[in-house]
């Protein structure tokens, strides 16, 4: 089941310019993703599957990340690789979101946000990888509150899950959110 509060950020997210096959863009485009937030260590980190890193997605010291790649391409992301910064458009696959709702831990919570993606972006069936991002707005636990996040992430628009059903109910939606807290 999706969480009304994902659901809320997923219709801020943009439309989805893919038509099949692997297709290239240069354009902004607006995504939801997740972060996992190492509280022990003060962290913003990519998301986890199983054991391992999405992919080649890095680290976000700051609320603006750049892709890097591990594997050695020259220029992410790539079509002959993985990496890139990942994020869902509209119509992606919420269940890979949803995931990390059901992996979180007190000590691992994920945050769930709006993002800006531009640069060179790959855009497929299940979303997007850029070259540049920038997280726009974040959805916290409910027990998280945004003065516990690293210093640098302090400054970005922040809710939690609670509020954030809230604001979807009273038909507020996530764009006039960043608006009013900008």
């Amino acid at each position: 089941m999706i969480p009304v509060w994902l659901e809320w950020l997923m219709e801020s997210a943009s439309d989805s310019p893919w038509s099949g096959g692997t297709g290239g863009v240069t354009t902004s485009l607006i995504g939801v993703r997740a972060w996992m937030w190492d509280y022990e260590c003060d962290e913003i980190l990519p998301p986890v599957f199983g054991l391992l890193p999405r992919f080649n997605d890095p680290p976000w010291v700051t609320p603006k990340a750049v892709a890097a790649c591990i594997s050695g391409c020259n220029s992410p992301p790539n079509e002959m690789c993985e990496c890139g910064i990942y994020a869902l458009l509209k119509g992606g696959k919420v269940s890979y979101l949803v995931h990390f709702l059901e992996t979180e831990s007190s000590v691992f919570p994920y945050l769930f946000g709006l993002v800006r993606l531009w640069g060179r972006a790959m855009v497929g069936e299940l979303g997007v990888r850029a070259q540049f991002a920038e997280a726009l707005g974040v959805v916290l636990p409910d027990d998280v509150s945004p003065w516990e996040l690293p210093k640098p992430w302090r400054r970005v628009p922040s809710l939690t899950r609670s509020e954030a059903t809230q604001l979807r109910a009273s038909g507020v939606s996530a764009e006039e959110w960043l608006i009013y807290e900008s």
